[in-house]
């Protein structure tokens, strides 16, 4: 008899870890994270009948495709590797993170109508983060994981090009770049030479382009991994807008930091050639981002709502082009047309400069309200 139970127990041991045939699983992972390698090999050891279909974030339309599947399921941080888990076709669960072989047994066993979602909680447990009963969200995740061609959600909503080309111009015409831009063209005009002049220019506008683009891209991936961070970017640009509109009824306050005013003054001093003239502008472009971010930030998290990977680093390329363009049209003013001279325009801006802030106030709030609506239409 006692035989007999302990076979029995055996039995009902196996059968808590074991799966049915159809059973699989679709992990969106990382090959350079060694935590998630060991991660995913638990799960492999654990169910080794299953099927298991890896895709790699490393690759733009993995990564891509994980993001969307962040935006479906909308949780507040989801750890990677991420499982959907499928049985007879249909998705049973998702699980992130590094879950003990216990919570794996624990989670398989649940019967449900809806689709789980379990996150680990630091400490290999799986806590229920979040209930799919919609059933547009549960067939979406489903094509997100299954899919080998997956295109955007019938409810995406697309950002409008005329509005990512909007916001270019409103940070194009930032007073903070303008103001430094002229001062450097004031400083390097004195070398007397036009042609050195032009080339040490144009290695200040291709600084400020290339710095730009490379922050963009580097931000807007943590964007598309996590979703949230687009809603707080809004919130802090609208507070930000309504201080400039403010400064334009009560006056000015200093954009940045005095300390970061000197050393950007120190470089375009010694900028007298096109290799000192592009450190200048990548220092430049680093040090006024407390001054010319909000509208930037903006558009990277309208980009990243509204665009895939390849189509949002294009756009940003576009973007930053349209940025730099003024700085050439000054360039071209001032050393190929003779039209004007540096003192006239700085005058020009420093007695425009109510007005530009005023104009970047309100459109920081315009599209601070966009992106939220933005973010609530994709979400909702």
């Amino acid at each position: 008899m006692s035989k007999i139970l302990g076979v029995a127990a055996i039995v009902f041991l196996l059968s808590l870890s074991s799966l049915p045939d159809s059973s699989s699983f679709y992990v969106f992972s990382s090959s350079s994270c060694g935590p998630c390698v060991a991660r995913l090999s638990v799960v492999k050891e654990l169910y080794p009948a299953a099927t298991f279909v890896t895709y790699d974030i490393a690759d733009t339309v993995s990564l891509s495709r994980f993001s969307e599947i962040e935006k479906v399921i909308n949780a507040s941080f989801i750890p990677l590797p991420i499982f959907g888990m499928f049985s007879d076709g249909k998705l049973k669960l998702v699980a992130a993170g590094g879950l003990t072989k216990e919570s794996w047994e624990k989670i398989v066993l649940n019967e449900t109508s809806v689709v789980d979602v379990y996150v680990d909680n630091g400490k290999g447990e799986a806590v229920l983060e979040k209930k799919i009963v919609d059933d547009k969200k549960i067939a979406r995740l489903e094509e997100l994981f299954l899919r080998k061609e997956v295109y955007p959600s019938a409810d995406r909503i697309e950002v409008s090009p005329l509005l990512i080309l909007t916001t270019a111009l409103v940070d194009a015409f930032n007073p903070c770049m303008l103001g430094f831009f002229l001062v450097f063209l004031a400083f390097i005009s004195y070398s007397g030479n036009p042609k050195t002049a032009v080339r040490t220019s144009l290695a200040f506008s291709g600084a400020v382009f290339i710095t730009r683009f490379l922050m963009g891209a580097v931000l807007m991936q943590a964007f598309w991994i996590n979703s949230g961070i687009n809603f707080l970017v809004a919130v802090i640009a609208l507070v930000l807008g309504v201080a400039k509109i403010l400064q334009f009824f009560l006056g000015e306050g200093r954009q940045i930091p005095s300390s970061f005013a000197d050393q950007i003054t120190r470089r375009i001093e010694r900028a007298s050639n096109p290799k000192a003239g592009f450190v200048a502008g990548c220092v430049t472009t680093f040090l006024i981002t407390s001054c010319s971010s909000p509208p930037y930030f903006l558009a990277l998290s309208l980009l990243s709502t509204g665009s895939n990977v390849v189509g949002g680093l294009a756009s940003l390329l576009i973007y930053n082009l349209v940025v730099v363009a003024p700085l050439l049209a000054i360039m071209v003013c001032v050393y190929v047309l003779n039209l004007t001279t540096t003192t006239d325009l700085r005058h020009w801006v420093t007695t425009r400069r109510r007005y530009i802030n005023l104009f970047m106030g309100l459109g920081l709030v315009v599209m601070s309200a966009l992106v939220m609506f933005y973010q609530a239409q994709f979400l909702g």
